[in-house]
């Protein structure tokens, strides 16, 4: 039933399967790792739009980042902005940082952290530190730090889809392993997955 332009009807030929005719249905432990695969997707979208904004100019030409305060004291500068019933303290420069301490520290900095996961990388790790000072640098300092934070996770991003996308094909456990780079220019040593145990792979898949 199939016509000669369908994609399907090559590989039929050849074959005399359809698509994925012959492929074993996903078992609870592929569900379990695509939606956690599926879940990290999401996360990194999420941290790298957070992050973006910071960066990115509003109308009036300056970024969050640029419009908040800087320097030691930049934290208790909002603080007090807040809190400064005179108008000596600048309102303004005081909301724009705290709104940046909400979007980095409060949110992209604990997505990174649950993303990376309990093995980051040493340029991973790094960042985390450099991220966590952040409120303090320069705007030029800042924007160096979050414009790594947005590649790394980026980074993530392509490897948690790749991840998504071999699992729903069945072919990730098939991967013959090899290296991979990450963002910080650190290669990893992939597994060889064909020559893993079912054990071993239901647990990697965990």
């Amino acid at each position: 039933g199939l016509s000669p332009d369908d994609p399907a009807y090559p590989a039929y030929v050849v074959t005399g399967k359809m698509p994925r005719e012959d492929q074993a249905l996903p078992t609870a432990t592929d569900k379990k790792a695509i939606l956690e695969a599926d879940d990290a997707v999401l996360a990194n979208r999420a941290v790298i739009e957070q992050l973006t904004s910071v960066i990115t100019p509003d109308a009036s030409g300056k970024s969050l980042n640029d419009r908040a305060g800087y320097g030691m004291f930049a934290g208790a500068q909002s603080f007090a902005a807040r809190n400064d019933p005179y108008g000596f303290f600048d309102d303004a420069t005081g909301q724009a940082t705290t709104e940046l301490e909400n979007i980095v520290l409060g949110q992209a900095l604990s997505s990174l952290k649950s993303i990376f996961g309990a093995a980051p990388t040493e340029g991973e790790r790094k960042l985390l530190v450099e991220l966590q000072a952040s409120i303090d640098k320069t705007p030029t300092e800042r924007k160096t730090i979050i414009d790594r934070a947005i590649r790394m996770a980026k980074t993530r991003l392509k490897f948690y889809q790749d991840r998504a996308a071999m699992l729903r094909g069945g072919s990730y456990y098939k991967s013959g392993g090899g290296p991979a780079t990450t963002a910080d220019g650190i290669t990893i040593e992939l597994p060889d997955f064909s020559k893993m145990s079912d054990e071993q792979l239901r647990a990697l898949a965990k």
